[in-house]
């Protein structure tokens, strides 16, 4: 049984416990309600009060322009998710403080990855990085690995996957 995350999270990753966890919160839409619109570029509904839990394809830019990862030593690299993950806290930011978010009531967020190199990335766009986090009013934004968030707890994750290989076609 677990009391952290809304159905719709828990849903996701109940495949790790082979469908076993079990909502514990009683009312997961009243205490879990992020009250947030937000648009997607082609002006259509993305995230919505009901929504929990949402993937976004890093495969093509807003211009259609196909982007993959990339290779960073041993880790990987992915720009686009970068710039999406970037334009996506700014929306946040700009609905948070119509929602009452301020300097001085900031809503938590965490930024996690997988990939060391992902997080540098990560951190370098989104903070330049401790100058551009003042560009965030409502936001108070916590950049780091998936290992090293472990425990804590914010009112949004972002994920950053990382991933998005080229995968040939055989036809």
């Amino acid at each position: 049984t677990q009391f952290r995350m809304h159905t719709q999270i828990m849903k996701v990753i109940n495949f790790f416990y082979e469908g076993k966890l079990v909502q514990g919160i009683s009312n997961p839409d009243k205490q879990r309600n992020h009250n947030l619109f937000i648009n997607s570029i082609e002006g259509t509904s993305f995230i919505k009060p009901e929504r929990h839990a949402i993937w976004i394809d890093s495969s093509k830019d807003q211009y259609g322009k196909i982007s993959f990862e990339e290779q960073s030593g041993t880790s990987r690299i992915n720009k686009l998710e970068c710039e999406i993950i970037f334009s996506l806290l700014k929306k946040l930011d700009k609905q948070l403080l119509k929602q009452g978010y301020n300097e001085k009531n900031r809503k938590d967020i965490g930024v996690i990855s997988f990939y060391g190199r992902q997080i540098s990335l990560l951190k370098r766009k989104i903070g330049g990085w401790q100058k551009r986090l003042q560009t965030f009013k409502a936001l108070k934004i916590d950049v780091n690995s998936v290992d090293r968030f472990q425990g804590k707890e914010n009112s949004i994750i972002i994920v950053s996957m990382g991933r998005n290989k080229k995968i040939k076609s055989e036809y």
